[in-house]
């Protein structure tokens, strides 16, 4: 051989912004397979990323996790894949459920590298903080010799039986080695819920985005998917979230559920790719 070839790749492609999309509490990338498929059929660069404590990212030291955290992290993240950091590089930031919450922070803390926001199901509102697991933060070890052993753990942690036999084979999965590997993590559940979801971090996010949305530099378009079964949505108070970000489009999705990009995914692709290519336009 002689020389390494360096390979092209979706990831990062010039003057064409990449669709970012982050998951929901308890959740991980996989959450997003039927979206990546749809959008790589496209053509359309996209990646999907899990937060810290969630599917195979290390949760890192408990006493680090908080909003600008998780923001930093798929900052840097971001800058590592190449898809941020060179000449007019920005993304289109997609945040489900929790990270929804996450991405309007991201946005607010940095406009110029965004092309366009969609905030997926949830609201502003401050949910209640839960109990710390026993033994402490930062204690869960993810990895187990049997599913049986995993799912004992997770019911002592909370979690009901059903739901983690559902997640068998998935979020709860066997490795190469023989072993089993939790990307249900209570331990990030715990501090993603005290430090993002039991907050207001979301409200000074929309009052940050509105200045910013008034200045033709740094504006960009803000969409809100939210779910027409008002008994999952986790968006009820849309007329705060409307009345701090008049700028915002919003659009429900009658007699879906929390999880729109899966329940109704061929709509919620085909409207994410058309807010791409806008975005890809006016690069």
């Amino acid at each position: 051989m002689s020389g390494t070839v360096k390979l092209a790749s979706s990831v990062s492609r010039l003057l064409q912004p990449t669709i970012v999309l982050i998951h929901g509490l308890d959740s991980a990338k996989d959450t997003w397979k039927g979206v990546l498929s749809q959008l790589a059929e496209k053509n359309i660069p996209a990646v999907a990323m899990d937060l810290r404590g969630h599917g195979d990212s290390p949760l890192g030291n408990p006493a680090d996790f908080s909003v600008q955290t998780l923001v930093n992290d798929i900052k840097q993240a971001s800058l590592d894949l190449g898809i941020l950091g060179g000449p007019s590089q920005k993304i289109v930031l997609v945040g489900h459920s929790m990270g929804g919450r996450v991405v309007m922070e991201y946005a607010a803390t940095h406009p110029h590298d965004i092309c366009c926001l969609l905030i997926e199901d949830i609201d502003l509102t401050s949910r209640n903080p839960r109990k710390e697991p026993e033994g402490g933060v930062g204690n869960f070890d993810r990895s187990f010799e049997t599913f049986e052993f995993c799912k004992s753990a997770l019911v002592a942690a909370g979690y009901d039986g059903k739901r983690i036999e559902e997640n068998k084979g998935s979020r709860i999965r066997q490795t190469p080695k023989g072993n089993w590997w939790s990307a249900i993590n209570p331990d990030a559940q715990y501090l993603a819920l005290k430090h993002v979801l039991a907050s207001d971090h979301g409200i000074h996010a929309f009052n940050k985005l509105n200045s910013i949305q008034k200045n033709q530099t740094t504006s960009f378009p803000v969409h809100l998917f939210r779910a027409g079964n008002l008994k999952q949505t986790a968006c009820k108070d849309v007329d705060q979230m409307t009345q701090l970000l008049p700028s915002m489009a919003v659009k429900t999705f009658e007699g879906k559920g929390h999880s729109i990009h899966r329940e109704a995914a061929d709509e919620f692709v085909k409207d994410l790719v058309e807010m791409w290519s806008i975005a890809a336009a006016k690069l």
